[in-house]
């Protein structure tokens, strides 16, 4: 009888399929309870190179694949994409060579002795003081989009909270009399974030226009128009495309975004059209 092939400890003959594993991975970081960004990243990582290794003919079982094929795999990310794309290739697969050399799978990870993908810093533009103005100016009003959309910004301008944060908030997170919200960022991990006497007054406001709202008994802060449900996260965080706000470029008509960082890198990319 032919011997079996090993490498290392691993039976190479009977390793499961990369997908088969793909799968438990996947499992693994539900019953984890990892957030549903992370799950999707991860997973995103090790779905592209699955496709990328199948392309190429090269293996698909974990206890063959070394180092090089994974090498290429982010080699050709770096020509199709930016390098914090890769960057997060890199991390994803990286939990995935983890866990299945913990689960026994694999004796060594492949990417062991590999270095991360450089990233350069590159900061976003930043609005001046009066292009801010002329943001905030454009959500004037009484109505209750105006309103919605004055709290929202000031809210952002004020705390640098990241857009998913603000999006997915709910009534009980507000409190105007210590002046700060509550929300759950990276890792569910809640933090407070207070907030001046102009955010308060604009929040006031919101809130007394949404107690007139048909779903007001709704938890979830951001409500779309009077007769609509609930405002959706990816609404919420497109508040800002819907004001218009010019770049400060002398003869431009190029949009720049608002920077919201205090920190976190976290902005509005984009800011066009009228009103909402």
């Amino acid at each position: 009888m032919a011997a079996k092939k090993r490498r290392g400890s691993v039976d190479v003959s009977v390793a499961p399929d990369y997908w088969v594993l793909a799968k438990s991975f996947e499992r693994s970081l539900l019953a984890a309870n990892r957030s549903p960004a992370t799950i999707r990243i991860y997973m995103t990582s090790v779905q592209q190179l699955g496709a990328f290794l199948d392309a190429q003919k090269m293996p698909l079982v974990l206890a063959h694949l070394t180092r090089e094929h994974v090498e290429e795999y982010i080699a050709d990310v770096l020509k199709r994409n930016k390098p914090a794309s890769a960057e997060t290739r890199y991390r994803g697969l990286k939990a995935f060579f983890k866990w299945a050399e913990e689960e026994g799978e694999i004796t060594t990870s492949p990417m062991a002795k590999m270095k991360r993908p450089t990233v350069s810093e590159n900061p976003p533009p930043v609005l001046a003081d009066e292009q801010v103005a002329k943001l905030l100016a454009a959500c004037e009003g009484k109505g209750f989009e105006e309103r919605r959309d004055m709290a929202i910004l000031r809210l952002f301008i004020d705390t640098g909270m990241r857009r998913s944060e603000l999006a997915h908030m709910t009534t009980d997170d507000l409190d105007l009399e210590l002046r700060a919200a509550r929300v759950v960022g990276k890792g569910r991990r809640p933090r407070a974030c207070p907030f001046g006497r102009k955010t308060t007054q604009a929040l006031d406001r919101y809130l007394r226009v949404r107690a007139q709202h048909a779903h007001a008994d709704e938890k979830a802060l951001w409500l779309g128009r009077l007769d609509a449900l609930p405002l959706r996260p990816d609404q919420a965080q497109g508040v800002c495309r819907q004001r218009r706000c010019v770049s400060a470029t002398p003869n431009s008509s190029e949009e720049t975004g608002l920077s919201l960082t205090f920190g976190e890198a976290e902005w509005i990319r984009r800011c066009s059209g009228g009103g909402a």
